[in-house]
């Protein structure tokens, strides 16, 4: 099964990812997969893609206070494609967004995961473009949004 989470920024979509995966590790289930983290500043914005199994972490974006994003494609095309590659009980992919649009390997492999009978569990950005868009439309995903009222219905 795919399930995704969407919502606004900040809404708590993440936090429920991570309390996901708690219980299925207490459960013995294996997590691979990838998650993001972010460091901002009134400067500076810093996007980082982290494996959730080598512990590893590469920066992905840095953007200035003007919102101009230098974007490291090589962080999805590779990084991020070996990360939900790996063998486990359930990939996570928190989050996607509109970053990985021109990213034709990553994608491919995102598309191919989401055919495979494996559990995906993933963060969309509420707003994105045709591959987020091509993502809610397939008929195996199932897509929650999350809101202050149903967040702590949902962990």
């Amino acid at each position: 099964m795919n399930t995704f989470l969407t919502g606004e920024p900040g809404v708590g979509k993440s936090t429920i990812i991570e309390e996901a995966i708690r219980e299925l590790r207490n459960y013995g289930k294996s997590v691979a997969g990838y998650y993001t983290t972010r460091e901002i500043t009134s400067e500076r914005k810093t996007f980082w893609i982290n494996d959730y199994v080598t512990g590893e972490s590469v920066v992905m974006a840095v953007g200035d206070s003007n919102g101009n994003f230098e974007v490291n494609y090589d962080a999805f095309e590779i990084f991020a494609a070996e990360a939900i590659s790996r063998p486990a009980d359930v990939i996570v992919l928190d989050e996607l967004g509109v970053f990985e649009e021109p990213c034709e390997k990553f994608k491919a492999t995102v598309y191919e995961l989401l055919g495979k009978p494996q559990t995906v569990l993933g963060v969309l950005k509420l707003r994105g473009g045709e591959f987020l868009d091509s993502i809610k439309a397939r008929e195996d995903v199932r897509i929650t949004e999350v809101t202050i009222e149903n967040r702590d219905s949902l962990m």
